[in-house]
């Protein structure tokens, strides 16, 4: 004896698994999980991350060329991205984890008003790294397409990668470990 499902129930069925696909198709091709595969660039194709000179949000000046030598990461961000959120966490971990190994992180906000927004983030999560606020001066801003973004730049000022939503700590780590075992030359 065959069972037949009723009409609605083949319409439930068949709808739960249309949706279960897009969900799926739509997580495969999210920034986020895109972020989390592939590697650096090779050196050949890496380009010069530019010279800047920015403030901090304390007024003080930061400029990447005093970081040569070193891997920076620099991740655009605002307080009221709630991915930005997310990934703070883990990037006040690796900027702890490889400080010492030469790897710095720097955070630059995109709030209107960093004064006012920005001070109770840093406490909250605990944000060790430098906070900077664009200027036009800053190259690096349009390679940003949305929030967050990260740059990771090698130790001779060289983009390695552009991480454009959400990054994890997984998927940053590979990269900072494959750029601190590199020679400053590259390679």
């Amino acid at each position: 004896m065959r069972f037949d499902r009723p009409p609605w129930m083949r319409k439930l069925v068949r709808t739960m698994g249309v949706t279960l696909l897009a969900g799926a198709a739509i997580y495969a091709f999210s920034p986020a999980v895109r972020n989390q595969f592939g590697s650096v660039n090779p050196v050949a194709k890496r380009t010069h991350a530019g010279t800047f000179t920015v403030e901090t949000l304390g007024g003080e000046k930061w400029s990447l060329a005093e970081h040569r030598g070193k891997v920076v990461l620099v991740n655009f961000w605002a307080t009221w991205c709630p991915p930005c959120r997310i990934e703070t966490p883990a990037l006040v971990d690796l900027h702890r984890k490889y400080a010492d190994r030469g790897f710095t992180v720097a955070g630059v906000t995109m709030d209107e008003e960093p004064a006012e927004a920005v001070p109770a983030f840093v406490k909250k999560y605990g944000i060790p790294y430098p906070i900077l606020t664009p200027t036009a001066e800053l190259s690096l801003l349009n390679r940003v397409e949305a929030i967050p973004a990260s740059v990771l730049i090698d130790k001779s000022g060289r983009v390695a990668r552009t991480y454009i939503g959400l990054v994890t700590e997984i998927g940053l780590r590979d990269d900072i470990e494959t750029l601190l075992s590199e020679n400053a030359g590259g390679g």
